[in-house]
């Protein structure tokens, strides 16, 4: 049975909806990348058809949310993650996650499969290996904070200079980041049958940390169509091909709600 539909007024702290719609033909749920919030998605929804309703997951213990507990592992996160999600599931929706927040996109996807609920018609993956993948790279949660700024520099880009130039914003922004580093460094892979829906998995083509081959890995866990979208840049390619990635997006999208019978897989 389907939960009741929200009403364009009702709220969640864990979805950001920039521009709520009473009656949308599809919801794109985006979850950001460690350390990232939902605001990572702010500028999005100006870009999307209107009928498309963005919905940015706000985990606990960053911007607003930045005085709740936060979660270091997923099997804890996704079950409170679903419960605060459920009324939005109501109508088709996809799933767009970027680096961590692929992971945690395609976890939320295979538990809602596992349940029986409505599964999204789309996954979109960016910038993370196939998730049987094992993690290749050293640990670094339990380095220092000089250490560990230091590799996620090396890694990913770095954290931005405005937050290293603030003690402030860095003593806010480290412990979430750490966190959500040890999710990713703690992911145990399990077995499972592949989705059916549809999978786009995107990435930047100088990107140091994740190989072309490990994106191409995403294939083996769908049934349904799979493509792959390289752009120019690095790990955080997002942020300057932001357009071009959601104009491709909604294009899949106007495939995947043609081909989806009531939403669900």
């Amino acid at each position: 049975m389907l939960d009741r539909a929200p009403s364009a007024s009702l709220s969640t702290p864990w979805l950001l909806r920039p521009r709520p719609k009473s009656s949308p033909a599809l919801r794109l749920l985006c979850f950001a990348h460690a350390g990232g919030g939902a605001s990572s998605y702010r500028l999005w929804a100006d870009s999307l058809p209107p009928d498309i309703e963005l919905c940015a997951v706000q985990l606990p213990g960053r911007e607003g949310r930045w005085k709740e507990p936060r979660f270091r592992d997923l099997p804890t996160l996704v079950p409170e993650l679903l419960a605060g999600i459920a009324p939005w599931l109501d109508r088709p929706y996809a799933i767009f996650g970027h680096s961590l927040g692929a992971l945690i996109g395609y976890e939320t996807a295979v538990a809602l499969r596992d349940q029986g609920k409505r599964v999204p018609v789309h996954l979109f993956v960016s910038s993370h290996r196939g998730p049987h993948r094992p993690n290749p790279h050293p640990a670094t949660a339990h380095l220092t904070d000089g250490a560990f700024i230091d590799e996620i520099g090396r890694r990913y880009g770095g954290v931005p200079q405005a937050v290293l130039d603030s003690p402030e914003l860095l003593a806010l922004m480290l412990p979430c980041l750490r966190d959500d580093i040890t999710i990713f460094e703690s992911y145990q892979y399990r077995p499972r049958s592949p989705l059916a829906m549809p999978i786009t998995v995107m990435g930047g083509r100088g990107d140091q940390f994740v190989t072309a081959q490990e994106l191409a890995d995403w294939e083996s866990h769908t049934t349904g169509r799979f493509s792959r979208l390289d752009f120019a840049g690095d790990h955080f390619y997002l942020q300057d091909a932001r357009n071009l990635v959601i104009a491709h997006i909604a294009n899949a999208l106007s495939q995947s709600v043609a081909a989806s019978a009531g939403g669900r897989a």
